[in-house]
């Protein structure tokens, strides 16, 4: 992979999640996991995963919560886009469901 090549430890990713539903045969999930060492960034939106659809986080196929989660425990420092066509129910989700406003 083009990561590994170029071997300079700036080299990040940015992982698209809603992207990654969307157009790879590979879950979300199996792409955090694989390349945590390296996302040190987050487009977050969801879908049903037949298209692109920039839906609100709480509304897709893509389990959020549990994603988000693991993101923040895997990738501590990385940050975050929200990527989406309406954000005023992602902004409230984000604040009911995970913890981050307790830090």
């Amino acid at each position: 992979d083009i990561v590994s090549a170029v071997g300079h430890p700036q080299l990040k990713l940015c992982l698209d999640i809603g992207h990654v539903n969307a157009y790879s045969a590979i879950s979300p999930e199996e792409w955090l996991n694989g390349w945590a060492p390296r996302l040190s960034h987050f487009h977050i939106h969801n879908n049903d995963g037949s298209w692109d659809s920039h839906s609100a986080l709480n509304c897709g196929s893509i389990p959020m919560k549990e994603l988000l989660l693991a993101a923040d425990r895997l990738c501590p420092s990385a940050t975050y886009t929200l990527e989406l066509s309406e954000s005023a129910d992602s902004i409230l989700w984000l604040l009911e469901e995970l913890p981050w406003n307790n830090d």
